[in-house]
């Protein structure tokens, strides 16, 4: 049989000696002195753990489907360093690639702003999305309670779903947008 290396954290020069699984969720890289060398949590996929932050150069994307695990046509993204949002591209490489918004955290019922200003990152914490300053001020709240385990994944079907686990339960208990009708290509 031939290994082959499926994955890399790309720090073979850092100085890395454990792993550790963090009760959060992050998987984490140590080195000698048990400083963090690579993070899973500065590297999204298509969901956030309780905690972590999405920041300005970084996005979730969805799977094509639940069968496979390629980059889909959705991502939840901060958009020109204002708003969170919800973005369809069809990918296509030619001059017709199709790319818009089809949610907006500010534009939706269950944001409070706070203070005006540009965010630097969103956080998923206890009240559901913050959207905060450089200085980790909030500027604005996606108001989803989101209890001790709570996670928000970008469903291949263009949801962002808020689960939450209870009694050995993974429940969605909140989705943006609120109707389907509102994702892209889903309604007539």
């Amino acid at each position: 049989t031939t290994k082959e290396m499926i994955w890399s954290s790309n720090t073979s020069d850092h100085g890395g000696t454990k792993v550790q699984m963090q009760d959060n969720g992050n998987l984490a890289l140590m080195d000698n002195e048990n400083k963090t060398v690579w993070q899973s949590f500065d590297h999204p996929t298509d969901t956030l753990l309780l905690g972590q932050i999405l920041r300005n150069n970084t996005k979730l994307v969805s799977k094509v489907s639940r069968a496979d695990f390629s980059s889909g046509p959705y991502s939840l993204s901060l958009v020109s360093n204002r708003d969170l949002c919800l973005m369809y591209s069809s990918g296509s490489d030619s001059e017709m690639d199709l790319s818009f918004s089809y949610w907006s955290m500010s534009k939706d019922a269950n944001t409070v702003n706070l203070l005006n200003g540009s965010p630097s990152y969103v956080e998923l914490n206890s009240t559901g999305f913050s959207l905060m300053s450089e200085k980790g001020t909030v500027i604005s709240v996606y108001m989803v309670p989101c209890p001790s385990f709570c996670m928000v994944t970008l469903d291949p079907s263009g949801n962002l779903l808020f689960k939450v686990f209870s009694s050995n339960l993974l429940t969605t208990v909140h989705q943006a947008p609120a109707s389907n009708c509102d994702l892209p290509l889903y309604c007539g």
